[in-house]
């Protein structure tokens, strides 16, 4: 039983700190990078009349993940922080679902009875204490550079991904709840469709060049209609909410990177 309750603790908490994960970005401005900036500027001139999307997604951990064990999820987005996204659970007890206003994350999981609250707002207060820039949404494929340091921004080519023709940026991933020493040897790829300029694809790499994980984006639809209550969620009065706020805000500031520690003045030799 404590297993399972870690489980779920894992879960929640992993649920909750991917809302906060991906911050957002802008490359510096260098001119010998002239195709870079220019692909920059067609991307942010497609996506500004974003105001909504819906994709289905398909999550490959490792490079040898066999298509049975690579969850499939859907997603609906309300720009600039609402979303709500429905997946398989880790542990097979059915679905999991995170819902977020962009102040309060749920994640529910009947399977398991599980009803888990974030306060999203003493959350990113935290993070801002700690000196971590004010973050974005995770799946916000209209702000598909987010998870890269701006630092390190490169467009490296184009690949095509379902048949589209993609630009290919790399660069270091940034986001508060991973190992500064997983961001410091890992790559990011992010395949940004030519004609939306919406992400098709990000991909995790190790410092051996291997795939760590892999996000596929598909059956995107635009501006669908959308109601802000579909971002709401009232438990039933019976309800067992875990509030795992706390948890979230310690995980998070455990993988933050520690400041270098200053070295010691030398004490006077003793007379």
């Amino acid at each position: 039983m404590r297993r399972m309750f870690s489980a779920i603790a894992c879960l929640v908490t992993l649920s909750a700190a991917l809302t906060v994960l991906a911050g957002p970005a802008a490359a510096e401005d260098k001119p010998e990078d002239t195709r870079r900036n220019e692909a920059l500027d067609k991307i942010a001139a497609k996506i500004k009349d974003i105001k909504s999307f819906s994709a289905d997604f398909v999550m490959t951990m490792g490079p040898d993940a066999r298509p049975e064990a690579s969850p499939k999820g859907h997603i609906l987005f309300l720009l600039p922080d609402k979303i709500r996204m429905t997946m398989p659970t880790p542990l097979g007890q059915g679905e999991q679902t995170t819902i977020s206003d962009g102040n309060v994350t749920w994640v529910l999981i009947p399977g398991m009875g599980v009803t888990a609250r974030v306060d999203m707002v003493k959350v990113k207060a935290a993070l801002k204490e700690a000196g971590v820039p004010d973050q974005g949404q995770q799946h916000n494929i209209a702000n598909p550079l987010a998870a890269l340091d701006p630092k390190s921004v490169k467009l490296t080519g184009t690949e095509k991904v379902q048949d589209k023709e993609c630009w290919v940026f790399e660069g270091r991933p940034q986001a508060a709840g991973m190992p500064a020493r997983m961001r410091d040897s890992s790559t990011m790829r992010i395949l940004v469709s030519v004609d939306d300029g919406l992400a098709r694809q990000m991909e995790l790499r190790d410092e051996t060049g291997n795939a760590v994980m892999q996000v596929t984006y598909e059956k995107i639809t635009l501006n669908p209609e959308t109601d802000p209550k579909t971002f709401q969620h009232e438990p039933p009065k019976d309800a067992r909410v875990m509030d795992q706020t706390d948890q979230v805000i310690q995980a998070m500031k455990m993988l933050l990177p520690k400041p270098d520690a200053k070295e010691k003045a030398p004490e006077p030799p003793k007379e």
